[in-house]
């Protein structure tokens, strides 16, 4: 008999039931064996924020933060921090602590604004209390707050140049001009 070894990396934000199962296969025989595991991290941290924000939005991501550190006790200090990416900024503070029990649920608001820059905003939490840490990560979308436009000028031109005037705003990253 041969035997393997797999390694998985569970990513830190699943908290939940893990399953693994094997399968193995000989010529006249077959074996299946499975085995569970609870894994949860010692915060279980909740995110609600919006899907999309334009640029120049202020708007407030609340966090869920539930204590499963063991030995925490009913007056555990979690202290949590939000870091972003460079699509986003924090306007409030960016470092806050909550009293939550072991076993109980609190929550916290931090206030953002999205900056100029377009793509996909990054915001990692980190709640941490002694020497027990966890970390949660969620994105959104940061876009114009108009759909996407196609503007077409037509006209005759004899020799010379001709001035085309584009008559709105446009964000210099998805922006496309083209004249024939």
């Amino acid at each position: 008999s041969t035997s393997r070894e797999v390694s998985y990396a569970v990513p830190e934000h699943f908290n939940g039931t893990l399953r693994v199962m094997a399968v193995a296969v000989a010529a006249d025989s077959i074996g299946v064996a499975q085995k569970k595991a609870v894994i949860r991290g010692h915060f279980v941290l909740t995110p609600s924020a919006p899907v999309a924000v334009a640029p120049g939005d202020e708007f407030e991501v609340s966090l869920g933060v539930s204590n499963q550190a063991e030995g925490s006790g009913p007056n555990a200090q979690v202290s949590l921090e939000l870091k972003t990416s460079e699509h986003l900024q924090v306007v409030g503070q960016a470092a806050q602590r909550v009293k939550v029990a072991q076993g109980r649920e609190a929550s916290a608001v931090f206030k953002l604004r999205a900056k100029s820059k377009l793509g996909s905003g990054a915001m990692t939490f980190t709640a941490a209390s002694g020497d027990k840490a966890s970390r949660a990560s969620v994105e959104l979308s940061v876009r114009p707050p108009v759909p996407y436009m196609t503007t077409v000028a037509g006209g005759i031109m004899g020799a010379g140049t001709k001035d085309v005037k584009v008559s709105r705003r446009m964000h210099p990253n998805y922006r496309d001009l083209e004249a024939s």
